[in-house]
């Protein structure tokens, strides 16, 4: 997935959240992230209007600026990717056309408890051995080598407790 021109019409659609990136505003809407400029118009890039259509239902993670990018961390379907949105230099923000990167994927379970990311790190339950807490440390240079380690141990009890 990547930024792409949108060839479709976007004045009807639900906005369900927005998220602050650097000077501009992602509007979220099921399947769709469009580009909005600070005072409500939409955001064009090289290609025209910029819309993220990522083509299925996806629950947005994280917008995580640093001091030479932003990026969107976003759930599809128990995978979590990232994906570059901005660049920076200098203090200047320009749209940027990058392609997603496959962050994390496993077998978790999200019933009662769902993933969770802080700093470099996804907290999960795995559901491949008992639903117990696993950490996974997230790298640059390696997508998706999802060997967790082990943080807790869930008993009898903490599901009853939880339930």
């Amino acid at each position: 997935m990547r930024f792409t021109y949108n060839t479709t019409s976007t004045t009807n659609l639900a906005y369900t959240k927005f998220f602050k990136a650097g000077p501009y505003y992602l509007g979220f809407a099921s399947t769709k992230l469009d580009v909005f400029n600070a005072d409500g118009t939409r955001a064009t890039g090289a290609d025209g209007l910029e819309s993220l259509n990522i083509g299925s239902s996806i629950t947005v993670f994280d917008v995580e600026e640093t001091d030479s990018a932003v990026y969107l961390w976003y759930l599809s379907s128990n995978v979590l990717y990232r994906i570059q949105v901005l660049s920076v230099d200098a203090g200047a923000y320009t749209i940027v056309e990058k392609s997603t990167k496959k962050m994390f994927s496993a077998s978790y379970d999200s019933t009662y408890v769902s993933i969770d990311k802080v700093g470099k790190i996804v907290c999960y339950m795995n559901s491949s051995v008992s639903n117990n807490a696993y950490y996974y440390v997230l790298s640059e240079d390696a997508e998706d080598t999802a060997a967790g380690k082990i943080l807790g141990i869930i008993t009898e009890a903490d599901r009853i407790a939880a339930f």
